[in-house]
């Protein structure tokens, strides 16, 4: 096989492997049902609202104005999402319903994701996860599995390797299809890298590196301490002694 052949056959080779990595990936998703969403105080959503997903396709319909984007912004943010840029906010204590007129404001935003786990692609004993996410006015946040409180880092680590997330491409919010096809900020690597399961190898790598660098600013700044304190002991020995009982009794010195 010549030159050319040999290229054929490797680009053929990563095109199949990236069909079956994406194919993997709509797999999951189809075998891990999204069965309801739940919100109350988030944005424009006052009282308690539930969407359920009854069906295979569910499309919601309303004029401008009327809150649909913000429906895709309470999933993102009940996986996590913690940049009020990418809700359109100002901050994030903005998500909390602010109040009308006629209504007062919300004291908290909440919001519930439930799927289905039949197939246990979760690693949980539970056929059915809902994962919840509260804000406080008071800036105190709570997250939870199936009412339990946790921590944000045991839902990432949940739906690793699913293709779900605050910023996967299993939810399209405005302007990233606009970002893949630009390919800005990397935008079409990192959704190969999600659709291929690496995401989570790279995840784990930077976790284990700050770690492994942790130490090593520790041990860093007992050496500059303990420079400083030779310095200091130095400086202390050259002095006069009347200076050296000056300081020792407290009083102040002018220069």
């Amino acid at each position: 096989m010549d030159n050319r052949g040999d290229y054929q056959h490797r680009m053929w080779k990563k095109s199949d492997s990236l069909h079956h990595s994406i194919a993997r990936v709509f797999l999951v998703l189809l075998a891990m049902r999204l069965k309801s969403l739940e919100i109350k105080g988030f944005k424009s959503f006052a009282n308690q609202t539930v969407i359920n997903f009854n069906e295979d396709v569910i499309g919601i319909v309303g004029p401008n104005g009327s809150g649909k984007s913000n429906i895709v912004d309470a999933i993102r943010w009940v996986l996590g999402e913690q940049s009020s840029k990418e809700l359109r906010l100002d901050q994030m204590l903005s998500v909390i319903f602010n109040g009308t007129k006629k209504r007062k404001a919300a004291g908290l935003a909440q919001v519930s994701l439930t799927f289905e786990n039949t197939r246990n692609l979760l690693p949980t004993e539970y056929n059915a996860v809902t994962v919840s996410r509260l804000l406080y006015r008071t800036g105190e946040s709570e997250y939870r599995l199936n009412g339990v409180p946790c921590r944000l880092k045991d839902i990432t680590s949940l739906f690793l390797d699913t293709g779900i997330g605050s910023n996967s491409y299993a939810i399209i919010a405005l302007g990233m299809v606009d970002d893949i096809l630009e390919d800005k900020d990397d935008s079409r690597r990192k959704m190969f890298e999600q659709a291929a399961g690496v995401a989570k190898y790279k995840l784990r790598k930077r976790e284990t590196l700050a770690k492994l660098k942790a130490p090593l600013k520790t041990w860093s700044g007992s050496r500059i301490c303990s420079t400083k304190s030779a310095e200091t002991c130095a400086l202390w020995k050259n002095k006069p002694s009347g200076l050296k009982n000056t300081l020792s009794s407290g009083k102040n010195i002018s220069s």
